[in-house]
């Protein structure tokens, strides 16, 4: 499996590899797996242009509300401010 979505991003590109994930992804999930995604994102302390991309394109691809969308980064950044005060 692996392999394959390998071989889709290689030839294809992520944008098709995002719209394929989304088709087969349970609607109950859509949420857990776009607070996950930016989640990952900000794991290194900033994100970059091609994750903020990537980031719209699923919120927009799962219809994610602008609420979440703000809950979610709200949280995510009081999650890592914690992190690197706990880490002083």
């Amino acid at each position: 499996m692996i392999n394959e979505q390998q071989s889709v991003l290689r030839k294809q590109g992520w944008e098709t590899l995002l719209e394929e994930g989304v088709s087969e992804l349970p609607r109950a999930l859509a949420q857990t797996v776009f607070v996950l995604a930016v989640d990952f994102a900000r794991s290194d302390g900033s994100v970059d242009a091609a994750e903020e991309r990537l980031i719209g394109n699923l919120r927009d691809s799962l219809s994610i509300a602008d609420d979440l969308v703000h809950a979610s980064v709200e949280v995510l950044s009081i999650k890592y401010a914690m992190e690197k005060y706990a880490m002083k």
